[in-house]
């Protein structure tokens, strides 16, 4: 056996690979907590700033551009560089529609775990005002949180697994049960929310693989996030905004909604998951059999002329 394989076997693994995002996650939240989470608290505490709604949740998505820092850090490294490129234009599906596209889904998914919650009695929400800028700071903030994880996940590990196995069902799944684990300290967490979480992680990382568009899973991601926290002002993975379009009134348990952990803790949200996972699945496989079939004739042609 060579000094070559003994090396890819103890460091080029799927082990390895989850132990290094797991790094980079909870490496990029100290990093976070240091760069902004600390300094805000203490200008807090000598009265140079005054705490706020807005102020406070935006602190707290706004930390996690830490593991943003520590990711593009990590990506220096050579074996790691092709993972840039997955940020930028140059992967067709980052454009401009498909992010559009993300952000009309990301919405319309919560939005109707919303309204299933609400017409069927468990859920009653009550208009408490809009703030233009406190709305615009915000949309920034979940967007760096969300964006944050979908590095972490869709861009490294997914990369990571896709490459190493050449199965991209193993990067698919690897990277959603990473995804979920990362939650499971969440306050209000249940098995039926890691599922749910494992599942939103599926649907996110068929976009990257169907629609080559790591922009979309960001989209999509941003836009669930901020439906259900900033707008309908409920729980998002546990966790609750003080600041809000809607606030909520009364809420009980049931199929299409969870106290301690809102609609993503719920069967509603299970079934919609599933459909978007269906759906994406097989208009996905079609468009990029499509992309593949143009990349192939292309190559066939260069090929040719060359000849």
């Amino acid at each position: 056996m060579s000094k070559r394989s003994v090396k890819q076997i103890l460091f080029d693994n799927f082990i390895i690979y989850t132990i290094v995002a797991i790094f980079l996650a909870f490496g990029g939240g100290l990093l976070g907590d240091l760069l902004v989470t600390l300094p805000i608290g203490l200008l807090k505490n000598a009265n140079v700033i005054k705490g706020n709604p807005v102020l406070d949740i935006a602190v707290m998505y706004f930390a996690t551009i830490g593991a943003w820092i520590v990711c593009l850090l990590w990506f220096l490294f050579k074996r790691n560089r092709y993972m840039y490129a997955e940020l930028t234009p140059k992967k067709k599906g980052n454009n401009f529609l498909m992010y559009l596209l993300g952000l009309v889904i990301g919405f319309g998914m919560n939005a109707i775990c919303v309204l299933v919650a609400v017409l069927h009695g468990d859920l009653s929400l009550k208009f408490d005002g809009i703030n233009p800028l406190g709305l615009i700071i915000l949309a920034i903030a979940v967007y760096i949180q969300s964006s944050s994880e979908e590095v972490v996940c869709r861009d490294y590990l997914y990369q990571k697994l896709l490459h190493r196995y050449n199965m991209p069902v193993i990067a698919v799944v690897g990277n959603s049960v990473l995804f979920g684990f990362l939650h499971i300290l969440n306050p209000g967490v249940s098995i039926i929310a890691i599922i749910n979480i494992i599942l939103i992680g599926v649907f996110f990382a068929m976009f990257v693989y169907y629609f080559d568009s790591l922009w979309c899973a960001f989209s999509v991601h941003a836009a669930w996030n901020y439906t259900q926290n900033i707008i309908f002002g409920l729980p998002n993975s546990g966790m609750v905004s003080p600041f809000s379009v809607f606030k909520i009134t009364s809420a009980n348990d049931s199929f299409a909604y969870n106290v301690d952990f809102g609609v993503e803790a719920t069967i509603t949200s299970l079934i919609v998951e599933i459909v978007g996972i269906v759906l994406v699945f097989f208009i996905g496989r079609k468009v990029k059999a499509n992309r593949d079939k143009k990349a192939l004739e292309a190559a066939n042609s260069v090929s040719a002329v060359e000849a």
